[in-house]
């Protein structure tokens, strides 16, 4: 019998020693959880339209949440969205700008899942051919990434590629008109190309940047020769000097161009812009009172001229609105189309446009902003207006997530994923392995509404989520009000509204009222820590069972210092009430501190030496600093370094610990560059993104060593390695949950999870094990795995 006892406290003890190791040595099984194309619970309606196209046949192409659609003969119809194949056997991904020529044929720019590629594509006659793909080489030997493509009728397209410059197409040929470097008309060197369309002969007119920092406008012939038609600093005849574009470029087929740019002298000098026959007038000039519209004045900003000289714009209107209307100006007379306040053709009111074309037939087409929707799409034509396509409308097809990615896990699995869905748009989700596999369920969507503030529009961010699965966003509405959103349960709450206006914001404890609201994060409790600003002074406050008071304010004298916090930005709380946070003051050095018991405590400030060697060098409040406070006050920070790169340290009990950075050997194989985007759990452990010399990758610190959750070139399947992992976040279980991309092309999320936790043979050996009643040793297991941590803060890289 003593032998078998013995036996089996071996066998405890082996599987405690294995068990240990595997603590130490951070080995993770993962399990993906969220893939490209997985099926979204979001309603099948449009929430946005982004930008259009529109040609003299009354055929409009649109971007609605990412997808391509044709509106021809009264009806929409979908040509591309999420998941539908691609040239080259892939399937697309989104599309993010469309062209449409005159006979109806359209260029856009899709990006596409392997074995096909991103890039340029055609539509024409139902079918979608490539043109122009990602990483392909110019006549001059630019590798390109093609982006805002503009056609005509020829077939030629005109298009920028990603850092090297402007491109044209024609005849299966890529050529280059101008790159960074190449010498400008009129002096200096282009540096960036913008703005760029082409008319129906072949003409093309775009906005230079030129490598002394001044912005001008260009026009090229078929064969390539560039003019200037104007540039930032160029003085007019009585002494007032041009000082840019303040919109877009349009040009018809004789060469016109039209655009709206602004001043530095006489106002009579700024307005809209036409250059026609060689010379170039202010046709409408800016604060003009305009007889035919009551003596109004206006501010020009977007402008879409046709071949009969008609110009469509949108401006704002003096003295009466911030908000944009629309307007038609024709033979020496403006026509408004639509003011900010009017009635729309769906019943609701109108707040703001932002976008307009004209074609050949003067048909008006706009984007539009509503009180109580997000941006439709809108015609004017024959002295009325109707609605094309908007917010609400419905889309045959089931959502589908784009391109998913963590920003936060709680202690029941939830990994709180962003993503853009077609149709959809904008979202946040909750994804857990359990319920089936990739069990999606939706948070909060754009074109949501909650209470009388209209729906949500295109901005949802500094997300987070807590231990106990309530889900913190910043969101604003389509009314004007910002708001900050907890979600607990099923159900959405607005914690704080902010108008910029001051006019239906909520009151502030300083007795003004919010105009806007910042950085936000959430403890266990659902208690709120978030940076706002009213019409007295700004702070961070705390939203307390529905309470909101002043916890920092900007007034306090810095410790040790001579100046005040002036503004306040990043911050996170823990269950204790503890507020980790960045001040950036005036006079003295940016830094970061703690807020415990109403004393402050500095942990990092720009300039200090840092642990392990050189500088901190806090130059912003850059999001991926963090700090992050756990329950036992410990703060996990990242800072650049003045000699370059970025680290990760930990403050804990009075010392600060240098957990990885530049030059540093990384677990992956390679060496340190840049370390930043931490998260921590309450037993200390740290996730952290990491780029290193092999790549990006998703790294932890657990037990007082670095170790390597996911890197470039791991395998995940028969036939897929991951390439980059970002931004993981940790829970009190040790699970880590991150996303990445694979080779295959997909955007996927995994949760890892600590390989003992899921290593069965060492479970049943401590099972058999336990009547021994080994002193401590469930306890000292238990005890790596504590239950109450709180996600305290998000860290956010913005799509939108």
């Amino acid at each position: 019998m003593k032998l078998k006892a013995n036996a089996i406290v071996c066998l405890f003890m082996l599987a405690w020693l294995s068990t240990q190791t595997m603590l130490g040595q951070a080995s993770f099984n993962l399990r993906e959880i969220a893939r490209t194309g997985d099926n979204a619970s979001v309603p099948q309606q449009l929430s946005t339209v982004s930008n259009f196209s529109f040609n003299s046949l009354g055929q409009t192409a649109f971007i609605g949440d990412q997808g391509l659609f044709l509106r021809s003969n009264g009806r929409n119809a979908i040509l591309v969205g999420t998941g539908d194949p691609a040239p080259g056997g892939g399937s697309f991904v989104d599309v993010t700008s469309a062209s449409m020529n005159s006979i109806g044929q359209i260029v856009f720019r899709g990006d596409a899942l392997s074995p096909s590629t991103s890039g340029l594509f055609l539509y024409s006659n139902g079918h979608i051919a490539q043109l122009v793909a990602d990483n392909s080489m110019a006549t001059s030997g630019d590798v390109i990434l093609p982006i805002n493509p503009s056609n005509n009728d020829l077939g030629t397209v005109v298009f920028s590629s990603f850092l090297n410059g402007l491109f044209v197409f024609s005849n299966g040929v890529v050529s280059k008109l101008a790159g960074p470097g190449d010498p400008a008309p009129g002096g200096g060197t282009f540096s960036s190309f913008t703005s760029q369309v082409i008319n129906h002969t072949g003409q093309i007119a775009f906005v230079g940047r030129l490598s002394s920092g001044k912005q001008g406008v260009f026009l090229a012939t078929p064969g390539g020769q560039i003019s200037k038609i104007i540039e930032r600093g160029d003085i007019f005849p009585d002494g007032s000097i041009f000082s840019g574009v303040t919109g877009n470029l349009s040009i018809n087929d004789a060469g016109d161009v039209a655009f709206a740019g602004g001043t530095n002298g006489l106002v009579s000098d700024a307005g809209i812009f036409l250059y026609s026959g060689g010379n170039l007038n202010v046709v409408l000039p800016e604060f003009t009172p305009i007889p035919s519209l009551g003596g109004i004045q206006l501010l020009p900003q977007f402008v879409s001229i046709n071949n009969a000289g008609q110009i469509a714009f949108t401006s704002q209107i003096i003295g009466v609105t911030s908000e944009s209307g629309v307007f038609v100006f024709a033979g020496g007379n403006a026509t408004q189309i639509m003011t900010p306040g009017q009635s729309s053709p769906d019943g609701d009111i109108f707040t703001g446009a932002f976008s307009v074309q004209i074609n050949n037939s003067g048909q008006v087409g706009f984007l539009a902003r509503e009180l109580q929707h997000n941006d439709g799409l809108f015609l004017s034509a024959n002295g009325a207006t109707s609605r094309l396509a908007g917010q609400g409308d419905t889309v045959a097809r089931q959502p589908k997530l784009e391109s998913p990615f963590a920003f936060g896990l709680s202690n029941r699995e939830e990994a709180l994923v962003f993503d853009n869905t077609f149709p959809g748009g904008i979202g946040l989700f909750s994804v857990t392995p359990s319920g089936g596999p990739h069990h999606v369920v939706l948070d909060a969507h754009v074109g949501e509404s909650i209470g009388n503030d209209g729906v949500m529009d295109d901005i949802i961010e500094n997300f987070a989520i807590n231990g106990q699965g309530q889900v913190l966003f910043n969101t604003d509405f389509s009314s004007g009000i910002s708001s900050l959103v907890r979600k607990s349960g099923n159900t959405l709450t607005e914690l704080v509204r902010a108008s910029f206006t001051g006019i239906g914001g909520d009151a502030a404890p300083s007795g003004g009222t919010f105009i806007g609201l910042a950085i936000s994060s959430i403890n266990n409790l659902g208690q709120v820590a978030f940076s706002g600003f009213d019409t007295i002074q700004s702070g961070i406050y705390v939203v307390s069972n529905g309470q909101i008071s002043l916890a920092i304010d900007p007034n306090t004298p810095i410790p040790n210092g001579s100046d005040t916090f002036e503004a306040l930005s990043l911050n996170s709380i823990n269950d204790k009430g503890e507020i980790a946070f960045m001040a950036l003051p005036f006079f003295d050095p940016f830094q970061m501190l703690v807020l415990s018991n109403g004393q402050f405590t500095p942990i990092v400030r720009d300039g200090d030496p840092a642990p392990g060697g050189g500088t901190y060098a806090l130059f912003f409040d850059d999001t991926r600093y963090g700090p992050v406070i756990n329950n036992n006050s410990d703060v996990a920070f990242a800072t650049d370094l003045l000699e370059g790169g970025r680290a990760i340290f930990l403050f804990s009990k009075g010392t600060t610990t240098r957990i990885a950075g530049p030059g540093d050997p990384s677990p992956d194989g390679g060496i340190f560059l840049v370390a930043d985007a931490p998260t921590m759990n309450n037993s200390g452990q740290i996730a952290f993104s990491a780029e290193t010399t092999v790549g990006l990758g998703a790294f932890a610190y657990i037990n007082g060593t670095v170790v390597k959750v996911a890197a470039p070139g791991d395998r995940v399947g028969p036939n897929d390695v991951l390439t980059t992992m970002d931004l993981p976040q940790i829970n009190d279980l040790g699970e880590i949950a991150f996303g990445a991309g694979l080779s295959s092309g997909p955007g996927v999320v995994y949760l890892a999870k600590p390989k003992q936790q899921d290593d069965s043979l060492a479970v049943a050996a401590v099972q058999a094990a336990k009547p021994l009643s080994i002193p401590n040793s469930r306890a000292a297991m238990k005890s790596k795995h504590p239950r109450n941590f709180a996600v305290t803060q998000s860290f956010h890289s913005k799509k939108k």
